[in-house]
Protein backbone atom coordinates (compact mmCIF):
# COMPACT_ATOMS: atom_id res chain seq x y z
CA UNK A 1 0.00 0.00 0.00
CA UNK A 2 1.13 3.24 -0.91
CA UNK A 3 1.44 6.24 1.38
CA UNK A 4 -1.41 8.64 1.08
CA UNK A 5 0.00 11.98 -0.68
CA UNK A 6 -1.29 15.04 0.41
CA UNK A 7 -1.68 17.74 -2.14
CA UNK A 8 -0.16 20.80 -2.18
CA UNK A 9 -0.77 23.64 -4.79
CA UNK A 10 1.69 25.81 -5.44
CA UNK A 11 0.97 29.67 -6.89
CA UNK A 12 4.57 29.10 -9.35
CA UNK A 13 3.23 26.28 -10.86
CA UNK A 14 0.12 27.66 -12.00
CA UNK A 15 -0.98 28.94 -15.15
CA UNK A 16 -4.39 31.26 -14.73
CA UNK A 17 -6.23 31.75 -18.08
CA UNK A 18 -9.57 34.20 -17.48
CA UNK A 19 -11.77 34.36 -20.61
CA UNK A 20 -15.51 34.96 -21.39
CA UNK A 21 -17.85 32.59 -20.91
CA UNK A 22 -20.34 30.81 -23.24
CA UNK A 23 -23.56 29.19 -23.23
CA UNK A 24 -26.63 30.58 -21.38
CA UNK A 25 -26.86 33.67 -19.48
CA UNK A 26 -26.95 36.26 -21.89
CA UNK A 27 -25.20 39.63 -21.48
CA UNK A 28 -24.41 39.17 -17.71
CA UNK A 29 -22.14 36.42 -19.19
CA UNK A 30 -20.82 37.72 -22.44
CA UNK A 31 -19.77 41.26 -20.90
CA UNK A 32 -17.60 39.75 -18.01
CA UNK A 33 -13.99 37.81 -18.38
CA UNK A 34 -15.61 35.29 -15.57
CA UNK A 35 -14.23 31.81 -17.19
CA UNK A 36 -11.27 30.12 -15.66
CA UNK A 37 -8.57 28.24 -16.90
CA UNK A 38 -6.06 26.47 -14.55
CA UNK A 39 -3.22 24.56 -16.11
CA UNK A 40 -0.36 22.93 -13.57
CA UNK A 41 2.67 23.19 -15.20
CA UNK A 42 4.25 19.98 -13.84
CA UNK A 43 1.56 17.65 -14.98
CA UNK A 44 -0.10 19.33 -17.45
CA UNK A 45 -3.11 18.97 -16.08
CA UNK A 46 -5.98 21.52 -17.15
CA UNK A 47 -9.00 22.09 -14.90
CA UNK A 48 -11.78 24.73 -16.51
CA UNK A 49 -14.47 26.31 -14.45
CA UNK A 50 -17.58 28.71 -15.71
CA UNK A 51 -19.99 27.83 -13.39
CA UNK A 52 -20.32 31.22 -11.50
CA UNK A 53 -20.91 34.51 -12.44
CA UNK A 54 -18.14 35.74 -10.07
CA UNK A 55 -14.60 35.23 -11.41
CA UNK A 56 -13.24 34.53 -7.55
CA UNK A 57 -15.95 32.07 -7.29
CA UNK A 58 -14.96 30.44 -10.48
CA UNK A 59 -11.08 30.91 -9.62
CA UNK A 60 -11.89 29.01 -5.92
CA UNK A 61 -13.97 25.97 -7.58
CA UNK A 62 -11.30 25.45 -10.64
CA UNK A 63 -8.57 25.23 -7.72
CA UNK A 64 -11.10 22.70 -5.73
CA UNK A 65 -11.28 20.79 -8.81
CA UNK A 66 -7.57 20.63 -9.61
CA UNK A 67 -6.57 19.75 -6.43
CA UNK A 68 -9.59 17.08 -6.93
CA UNK A 69 -7.46 15.72 -9.93
CA UNK A 70 -4.46 15.91 -8.69
CA UNK A 71 -5.55 13.82 -6.10
CA UNK A 72 -6.98 10.99 -8.39
CA UNK A 73 -3.35 11.44 -10.38
CA UNK A 74 -1.27 10.97 -7.42
CA UNK A 75 -3.17 8.54 -4.76
CA UNK A 76 -5.47 6.11 -6.71
CA UNK A 77 -7.84 4.49 -5.49
CA UNK A 78 -6.93 6.18 -1.73
CA UNK A 79 -7.81 9.77 -2.93
CA UNK A 80 -11.25 10.97 -1.38
CA UNK A 81 -12.41 11.56 -5.49
CA UNK A 82 -12.03 7.54 -5.80
CA UNK A 83 -13.60 6.45 -2.54
CA UNK A 84 -16.66 8.91 -3.12
CA UNK A 85 -17.30 6.96 -6.67
CA UNK A 86 -16.46 3.76 -5.02
CA UNK A 87 -19.38 4.68 -2.27
CA UNK A 88 -21.67 5.70 -4.92
CA UNK A 89 -21.19 2.19 -6.73
CA UNK A 90 -21.79 0.27 -4.10
CA UNK A 91 -24.90 1.92 -2.60
CA UNK A 92 -25.74 1.97 -6.38
CA UNK A 93 -25.72 -1.74 -6.95
CA UNK A 94 -26.83 -2.49 -3.34
CA UNK A 95 -30.11 -0.37 -4.44
CA UNK A 96 -30.55 -2.77 -7.53
CA UNK A 97 -30.63 -6.08 -5.08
Amino acid sequence: IKPYINIEIREEDLEEIFSRSSGPGGQSVNKTNSRVQLTHKPTNTTVTCQEQRDLFANRRIARKKLKDQLDLLYNGDQSKVAKKISKAKRRKSKAKR
